[in-house]
């Protein structure tokens, strides 16, 4: 999977999401793997990270924050997605 690949999918989640308020920024990163969650679950397969800054403000938020959107290579999906 190439990054616009990634981008894709990520842009896909954000517009059929109603939790997620953001514009994807155009940063993506490749790794190897991804810790989910140390706990519970680790992606263990190469993912791209894509980056999308957060839209919505509010008490806690200033709207600069960014998204971490996890994209898996081997499902093609978004596994995880995290406020940063």
């Amino acid at each position: 999977m190439i990054k616009e690949e990634a981008i894709i999918i990520a842009q896909e989640y954000i517009d059929n999401s109603s939790d997620i308020h953001a514009n994807i920024t155009g940063h993506a990163q490749c790794m190897d793997e991804w810790i989910m969650d140390a706990y519970v679950q680790t992606v263990d397969h190469p993912v791209w990270i894509v980056f999308a800054k957060n839209l919505k403000t509010g008490p806690f938020l200033d709207g600069a924050n960014e998204y971490s959107i996890v994209v898996s290579t081997k499902t093609r999906k978004v596994e995880d997605v995290r406020l940063t």
